[in-house]
């Protein structure tokens, strides 16, 4: 199933997709399809074990040891990822594709202060000297609205809180002026406050770049609020793809609806509502 756009030009597009285990050949992801056009929000969402992760870091070149695209392939903005040397893909990751991480304090290293991690990402991707790399530190901290940046670039990640920590890494990812933004489950961590705060910080964001954004969680809400087009992810496979308002009004795959169903009862990570990736033996009819 193919994501529509009123574009046919794509800057993200995965075209049969299929991501397996080199020992064991297990599918994680299996026959995927979708395309992302410059500036739009494509959201993906499923329950725990859809892929969806699996699907960012395909996209990103960060797959597991071990797991690796047996079938399909990926472009962006036309070249095929698959045909990069490792630093070919590093220098993309660094300068037209940016990802945002579920748990941020796992994305920092804890015996160096903020503006560290910040200045040797700008100095490595952007070619700026030290001092034009802390200016950017603060105006990128400035950017997303966090108070007292030039005190904060002194502090250490465990001094901050995890929205302050997903603002910082949402600061660094628009510094670095991407076309591209993966956001794998950016609010999953934060309570609702910081969750308000890190979505508006991201759409604002997305509004004054123009970048694309593959927006990747299980909470609904947060698709309702970000995404031009949905994609339903279920073990592994895209199991329906519509506009956002269309597949909150009139879902059509019996799985959507349940998923709809489950939003306003209990979270969609909850293991109850189907089995997960690679256990399909009881799927209930019409699921897969």
């Amino acid at each position: 199933m193919r994501t529509e756009f009123a574009s046919n030009a794509a800057l993200l597009d995965l075209d049969h997709v299929t991501v397996s285990h080199q020992r064991s050949q297990h599918r994680v992801l299996e026959n995927i399809c979708l395309s992302l056009p410059p500036h739009g929000v494509l959201g993906v969402v499923g329950e725990s074990g859809s892929g969806k992760t699996m699907l960012c870091r395909a996209v990103m070149g960060l797959l597991p040891s071990g797991f690796r695209i047996s079938e399909g392939e990926i472009r962006f903005r036309g070249n095929a990822l698959g045909r990069l040397t490792p630093r070919q893909f590093r220098s993309l990751r660094g300068s037209k594709m940016a990802m945002i991480m579920q748990n941020p304090i796992a994305s920092f290293n804890p015996l160096r202060t903020i503006g560290a991690h910040l200045t040797e990402t700008f100095c490595l991707h952007l070619g700026v000297s030290k001092k034009e790399a802390t200016d950017l530190a603060v105006a990128s901290l400035n950017r997303v609205r966090l108070p007292r940046p030039m005190d904060l670039i002194k502090q250490y990640p465990f001094q901050l809180s995890g929205g302050m920590l997903q603002r910082v890494m949402i600061g660094m990812a628009l510094a670095l002026n991407p076309d591209l933004i993966v956001a794998d489950e950016p609010t999953t961590a934060l309570d609702a406050c910081n969750r308000k705060s890190v979505l508006q910080e991201l759409k604002q964001a997305q509004r004054e770049t123009g970048a694309a954004v593959l927006l990747v969680t299980h909470d609904l809400d947060v698709i309702a609020e970000m995404a031009d087009t949905v994609v339903v992810m279920r073990s592994g496979r895209v199991v329906e793809t519509a506009p956002c308002a269309r597949l909150f009004d009139a879902p059509e795959h019996p799985y959507t609806r349940r998923l709809l169903s489950a939003r306003l009862s209990f979270p969609l990570n909850s293991d109850t509502l189907y089995p997960t990736v690679g256990d399909v033996a009881h799927d209930p009819a019409g699921t897969r």
